[in-house]
């Protein structure tokens, strides 16, 4: 059995993993961050996708022309969400379409993480209206690209030694003792 005194546990190091893990060693929070595979597959899915990320209103948009908003955003993704009566999906919908500049595109940009000068439609829209605009942004080098800069810019953070990663961890549960 393994111990570590973490403020925070991070269970897997896939994209989404390793953004809360950067997030944290930023403000300071030791983070224990667990991978369920070796160092070679840390990133997960995003190691070996194409790079694509839904993104409202970004420069590469106005570039070509396209006009996008939030609120249009907003309301292409409820066309498709299943939100049904649930508030936090729709409030969680509405904020990544108002935020995906400062809380993605911008923070991307701080990794040197650009994208192709095109924008493309995601694949949406066969049974009922998809999106109304080209939302689909690919990172230039693909999701390999954007997982090295990541590793990479937590690699050389100066609060690198807050971060602890633990490989080949099977994470069936958690248990909390005294909060």
């Amino acid at each position: 059995m393994y111990s570590f005194a973490s403020d925070v546990t991070v269970v897997g190091g896939g994209l989404a993993g390793l953004a809360a893990a950067l997030e944290l060693i930023e403000r300071k929070k030791r983070v224990l961050l667990l991978e369920k595979s070796g160092p070679d597959r840390l990133g997960g899915l995003a190691r070996e996708s194409f790079g694509g990320i839904c993104l409202v209103n970004t420069p590469e948009q106005r570039r070509l022309g396209i006009c996008d908003r939030p609120s249009l955003a907003l309301q292409d993704w409820l066309n498709f969400a299943e939100f049904e009566n649930e508030d936090w999906p729709r409030q969680w919908a509405e904020q990544y379409v108002c935020r995906s500049i400062p809380e993605i595109y911008e923070w991307l940009q701080r990794l040197k993480v650009t994208f192709l000068p095109i924008v493309n439609w995601p694949e949406r829209g066969l049974f009922v209206p998809g999106n109304s605009v080209p939302r689909w942004h690919i990172v230039w080098g693909t999701g390999q690209y954007l997982i090295q800069q990541l590793l990479s810019y937590i690699g050389n953070h100066r609060n690198r030694d807050l971060l602890e990663i633990r490989y080949n961890c099977d994470v069936q549960s958690l248990e909390v003792s005294n909060g």
